[in-house]
């Protein structure tokens, strides 16, 4: 168990011992969250926590960018292996995805709705 040994918070090394990656568990959460920016029921969630991750998961659009960039040129950034096979891919799409999907989300957001359509009789 290397979350163990490396001093992991509780909640990491038990989902390290299910099987679970971490960030497995935040992608999903990315995921949420864009969803509660698209779907109506998320105006039912506070907006100002709401905007204020999703403005942080923004974040992930340049550490995409900058694996897209490690997987190109064959470096591991002093990882113990370089990027490789379809870890580069997979890596550069989903930090890419979520984090244009939350930032896209956050701005939609935070501009004022227009009301349209005629009101029923």
């Amino acid at each position: 168990m290397g979350s163990r040994r490396n001093g992991a918070p509780g909640a990491l090394v038990w989902l390290e011992r299910h099987g679970v990656d971490f960030t497995a568990v935040l992608a999903l959460t990315g995921l949420a969250m864009a969803c509660a920016l698209a779907w109506p029921w998320g105006r039912r969630l506070p907006r100002g926590p709401l905007l204020a991750l999703a403005c942080a998961g923004t974040l992930l659009v340049p550490y995409g960018l900058l694996t897209a960039l490690l997987a190109l040129t064959g470096e591991g950034g002093g990882a113990a292996a370089p990027i490789t096979g379809w870890v580069g891919p997979a890596g550069v799409g989903a930090f890419l995805g979520i984090g244009t999907a939350l930032g896209v989300g956050a701005w939609s957001r935070l501009r004022p709705r227009r009301r349209t359509g005629v009101r029923g009789s």
